[in-house]
């Protein structure tokens, strides 16, 4: 038995869950809520600590605060400008892994058509693959793990080209996957000689990878072995014994542990909480 306070209760012959929601807010209150996030992100960037702020003083009492000594709604007003856009058909190239989801949906869910865009979505097998693609043109933006752009930027295996990042896709995601033959042996001092799968020589995955070992004692440089191989190969290169491990996004941790290749050793969050992952990035040109 059910009552109007009942939201599965049903009103005629549909459930109450299924009615329409409250109206979704308007280009210009999204905008403005985004810039407030922003702000209070970029003030208290551990979540722990910034929900207990919000909780004790609220979010109204601290953009008040920082209105007096920031132009807030000056950075509301550029952030809403709409200026005519420069190139309307994009080529954007993205990689097989989970970090792709949000420029994958924003074509299912018609995202980019809504903003008079025309968008190609390529997928791309490997970092290095996207990266000579944005270089050479083929591609206006692409899905980078960090720090590719500064990289492309440095002009570091290729040519100088100014690469801006648009945003970042995600935070941490990543993990440390080692084959099933070592499960008894989780002690990174005894893995001298090992041979680790990296998605591309400069990702913050070898960046972490070289940092793990290093605080471990061993020498990133001549104690261990790297191999550039594509996300979609990583489990692949773990079966045939090819790698010891890989660190690298999902879902290949979980594809190793699903098809009984290796197990996951650790979550990036481990090394290095809150790290960026992958960035939307477009040449400044």
């Amino acid at each position: 038995m059910t009552d109007a306070s009942d939201d599965h209760g049903f009103g005629g012959k549909r459930c109450r869950c299924c009615e329409p929601g409250p109206a979704q807010p308007g280009f210009e209150a999204a905008i403005s809520d985004q810039v407030e996030q922003a702000l209070l992100h970029g003030l208290f960037p551990q979540p722990v600590l910034r929900r207990e702020v919000l909780r004790k003083v609220g979010a109204s009492a601290i953009i008040g605060a920082l209105s007096s000594i920031l132009p807030i709604e000056t950075l509301k007003a550029i952030a809403q400008e709409r200026k005519p856009l420069e190139k309307t058909k994009l080529a954007v190239g993205f990689l097989p892994i989970t970090c792709a989801v949000p420029l994958i949906y924003g074509e299912k869910l018609g995202s980019y058509s809504k903003e008079g865009l025309e968008v190609s979505l390529q997928k791309i097998a490997g970092i290095a693959l996207i990266r000579d693609k944005m270089l050479n043109g083929e591609l206006d933006v692409s899905q980078q793990v960090m720090p590719v752009r500064l990289t492309m930027t440095a002009g570091l295996g290729g040519n100088v080209q100014s690469i801006k990042v648009l945003t970042i896709l995600n935070q941490n995601g990543n993990s440390l996957v080692l084959a099933n033959k070592h499960r008894e042996n989780r002690d990174p001092k005894n893995w001298k000689g090992f041979t680790f799968a990296v998605p591309f020589e400069q990702s913050h995955q070898t960046l972490q990878l070289r940092n793990y070992l290093a605080a471990a004692g061993l020498d990133p440089d001549q104690d261990v072995k790297y191999r550039i191989v594509p996300p979609t190969e990583y489990v692949a290169s773990l079966r045939v014994g090819s790698i010891d491990g890989f660190f690298g996004g999902e879902p290949g941790g979980q594809r190793a542990v699903y098809e009984g290749a290796g197990f996951i050793h650790l979550i990036s969050k481990e090394i290095w909480d809150g790290h960026p992952c992958c960035s939307v990035t477009a040449s400044e040109s």
